[in-house]
């Protein structure tokens, strides 16, 4: 075989081994974290577990189970879940979910808006308190409050931060006020943009 010839071959199998190379970079990227490079979230100094709710925030006497981060789960890529339990019917559950990208995120908020607000769990529905002061670093958010079909009343945040998106529920009684729902929005708030912006 002549040298051009072998040159050739030599350069048709070079290029076949870097399509082939970066064909496996790109499905192995696509596949852990669910987007390519340009796309993902940027690479963050926090995980999820860094954004969890202190207990001064909630009654005294409450008993608290702390976030535990699940991965790769779909469509999320990391996620924190957090409940807090006081009295006999007192409770609040706090989740962060991390997706791959903003896009997917909102998507995420989205589902989770429109399922808690459909989801027909309230008999009815009262004025939730404006907490537009509380949350000014958010993307997008969502309030409701109301009164359950198992009876209690209840307020709910759903809030998207790039690629997070928060859920809180909390029993709104004597001992978790709406006030107090408000001060644990402003606290998530402060919490994630400190994160997220590193003010």
């Amino acid at each position: 075989m002549s040298r051009p010839k072998r040159l050739i071959l030599a350069s048709i199998f070079t290029v076949i081994i870097v399509i082939t190379l970066t064909g496996c970079i790109f499905a192995y990227q696509l596949l852990s974290q669910g987007c390519l490079w340009w796309e993902c979230a940027p690479t963050r100094s926090f995980d999820v577990l860094d954004l969890g709710l202190p207990s001064n925030l909630f009654p005294s006497n409450g008993s608290y189970h702390f976030i535990e981060v699940v991965y790769g789960e779909n469509p999320s890529i990391d996620k924190g879940f957090q409940t807090i339990q006081w009295e006999s019917s007192g409770e609040a559950i706090y989740a962060v979910d991390k997706y791959a990208n903003n896009e997917k995120s909102l998507l995420g908020y989205n589902g989770l808006k429109n399922a808690f607000s459909s989801a027909g769990v309230y008999n009815s529905l009262w004025s939730a308190p404006d907490i537009s002061k509380s949350i000014s670093s958010a993307d997008n958010f969502f309030v409701m409050c109301g009164t359950l079909v198992t009876n209690g009343e209840n307020c709910e945040l759903v809030a998207r931060y790039q690629e997070f998106v928060i859920y809180f529920n909390t029993t709104i009684s004597e001992k978790m006020t709406t006030q107090d729902f408000q001060e644990v929005v402003a606290f998530i708030d402060n919490q994630i943009a400190s994160h997220i912006y590193e003010k």
